[in-house]
């Protein structure tokens, strides 16, 4: 008879199996006289599930059994029924597991666990039986232990040639209840608190003491309360550590794990008091075999992370420094910011650095960075992130002499909850939402003069159209600071009398949207403009040359007519419509035999002539002038602002995003 023994030190030496250990006459066989065995500490006492080898130990040789001539039974032991006290004879299990049941209370009725000859046992020597435990040895719920006679066969005769002896508690093999520990993981410096939950009611407030024994080749729990050590191979919290919530739930606190330096994996062991040694408490419920263990690793630390901010839509990569990040693929490795898991997860060879990209998350922070190993769960107080209210944009560049406009795809936040119904170029500052392009960080508080803004946008990104919370197209025109609708044209817009105001019927089609364009015609002012459209009544800027009668067609735009005008060499002179100066400089001109993209690129001041940057290829007729300046050569900042007006950042629910380096425009000088 032996059984692992444990070291003066307390521990628990490794071995492959684990010894069903038995007293001097725990198991005999038939014929044979017994003999005497050394008393050794028990490890009868195993836990719920199987999956794992015992090494049956016995007084005598047995013969010329063979693997496939020895089979073993556990038959179990039915309280205060005398005839369950002795082996009977072989069961015919009719395979490897006949099922253990249980009555209404609990106690456990009948049940064999049938290890076949060959696949079963696995060794037969001078004084052992190795048999391999089926992961169907198992409790029912509720059932918090039983009690199995262990019965070995001769299935050549067949006959029972030894089984335990009834008088001798320490030779039952006893099935205890499975527990579980949650976190099944946990940092090598201890500290951290535990909770155990038993599938039976097990737990007894001041009676029971949970201890955490390493797991080596084979082993299971001691069968009795080993020693109360903190070693390399026994964890053994202080009994004041558990604290009984209920009879299937506890908590404990674990100590500093000074001596476990690597990962381990310990198996969570609870007794049913504090007394040591052979004879003292016993185990009642184990961790499985196969699961259900805890295990303790060297927790990883985090210094930073960079960039140390981006969009909330995610999708960016960062890297996070720090230490004891696993390098094997395949050990517990989450790191998350904000509680958004990194997702493309990558570790350094030294374990020293971390790559990932981020998930989507709300605008906030800043987020300490989290990163759990099997060593517990590090906070980098210090290595944080926020998610800015920034942007994405695509495409990064345009140039500034195109004459079509630049569809942009935006990403950013929040697009849904706003009005973009005033994108249309005549009103960049409208009270409502804009994309921008900026030169810098937009700057909407009044400058000087105090209608304008301190750093406010150089051209808007018109036509916006949101495509859900997070995403927004808009079209961008470089020429100029507001986009170059085509004119359109209408009849039906009468005006009575020499009045300053047209009456909308029948074809009219002057709605309040047209408000701040041109309006030219027969009899019509140049340079009028409508200044607002309430109901049927269109007010201009000044008055009409004399009755507009509702067959006259009328020209609608943005663009102003360049009435009378010349064109000569190089040079464009100004005419009855409309006197060049200075601050023409900049603006777009187009009309008939005018290429498209086609600007204004200096003044005379002595001829009054503006130059143009592209020569028209025959006579210029239709000419226009939009108030527009092309959109200079640089780096822009694409920027979403809920409001547009100057002065705006100090309203209330005010936003704009960010600067970040998606968000960056670059208008190229080229064509």
């Amino acid at each position: 008879m032996h059984v692992n023994k444990r070291t003066r030190s307390g521990r628990i030496a490794a071995r492959a199996g684990v010894v069903l250990a038995l007293t001097a006459t725990a198991l005999v066989v038939t014929a044979l006289p017994s003999a005497a065995a050394t008393a050794t500490p028990a490890t009868n006492r195993v836990p719920s599930g199987g999956g794992y080898t015992l090494d049956i130990g016995v007084p005598t040789g047995l013969g010329g059994l063979t693997p496939a001539t020895v089979q073993v039974q556990f038959q179990a032991r039915i309280p205060g029924t005398p005839s369950s006290l002795t082996c009977s004879a072989l069961a015919a299990a009719g395979g490897a597991i006949t099922a253990i049941t249980a009555n209404a209370s609990n106690v456990i009725q009948a049940g064999v666990i049938n290890i076949p000859p060959t696949t079963g046992v696995t060794a037969v020597g001078a004084t052992t039986v190795t048999v391999n435990v089926p992961p169907g040895f198992a409790l029912p719920p509720g059932v918090p232990s039983a009690d199995f006679n262990v019965c070995v066969y001769d299935t050549g005769t067949p006959a029972l040639v030894g089984e335990t002896i009834t008088a001798t508690p320490a030779s039952i093999l006893t099935l205890v209840a499975p527990v579980t520990t949650t976190p099944a993981t946990g940092p090598t410096v201890g500290g951290n608190s535990l909770s155990v939950d038993s599938q039976a009611p097990i737990f007894v407030s001041g009676g029971t003491y949970v201890q955490f024994q390493k797991v080596t080749a084979g082993s299971l729990c001691a069968s009795t309360l080993a020693s109360l050590t903190n070693s390399a191979s026994i964890i053994a919290p202080t009994a004041a550590a558990a604290r009984v919530l209920t009879d299937y739930k506890l908590t404990v606190g674990l100590p500093a794990l000074t001596l476990v330096a690597d990962t381990d994996a310990f198996h969570t062991c609870v007794y049913s008091g504090t007394t040591t040694g052979g004879s003292g408490s016993p185990l009642i419920g184990a961790s499985a075999f196969t699961g259900g263990r805890y295990t303790v690793a060297p927790g990883a630390t985090v210094t930073g992370v960079s960039p140390s901010a981006g969009p909330p839509q995610g999708n960016q990569n960062v890297l996070i420094t720090g230490t004891g990040f696993p390098t094997d693929g395949v050990s517990m490795l989450d790191v998350r910011i904000g509680g958004v898991q990194l997702t493309n997860v990558t570790v350094s060879a030294d374990g020293a650095t971390l790559r990932g990209k981020t998930g989507a998350h709300s605008v906030g922070g800043p987020y300490a960075v989290t990163v759990t190993t099997a060593g517990g769960t590090f906070i980098g107080q210090k290595a944080t992130y926020t998610y800015s209210n920034g942007l994405t944009v695509t495409p990064k560049v345009a140039p500034n002499g195109k004459a079509t406009a630049t569809d942009l795809d935006v990403y950013g936040n929040g697009f849904s909850g706003m009005d973009f119904s005033s994108s249309n170029g005549l009103d960049p500052n409208a009270a409502k939402a804009h994309v921008y392009l900026v030169k810098g960080v937009y700057n909407a508080a009044p400058g000087s003069p105090a209608t304008t803004k301190t750093n406010g946008q150089t051209a808007e990104c018109t036509d916006v159209l949101v495509l859900s919370d997070s995403e927004l197209i808009c079209s961008v025109w470089t020429i100029g600071n507001f986009y170059t609708p085509a004119n359109r044209t209408t009849t039906g817009c009468t005006a009575a009398t020499v009045v300053a105001t047209l009456t909308i019927a029948g074809a009219c089609s002057i709605t309040a949207a047209d408000v701040g364009s041109y309006v030219s015609g027969t009899n019509i002012k140049p340079n009028t403009t409508i200044l607002s459209v309430v109901g049927t009544a269109v007010t201009l800027s000044q008055a009409v040359n004399a009755v507009v009668p509702g067959t006259d067609t009328l020209t609608v735009g943005v663009g102003k007519p360049l009435i009378g005008g010349t064109y000569t060499a190089s040079e464009l002179s100004g005419g009855t419509g409309h006197t060049f100066t200075v601050a023409d400089v900049g603006k777009v001109v187009t009309g008939t035999n005018i290429p498209a993209g086609t600007y204004i690129t200096a003044f005379n001041a002595t001829t009054s002539k503006v130059s143009l940057s592209k020569l028209p290829t025959g006579t210029i007729a239709n000419a226009q002038l939009f108030n527009t300046s092309l959109v200079p050569s640089g780096v822009y900042t694409v920027t979403v602002v809920s409001n547009g007006a100057v002065g705006a950042q100090t309203t209330a629910n005010y936003s704009q995003s960010i600067i970040t380096s998606g968000s960056t425009f670059t208008v190229a000088d080229y064509n």
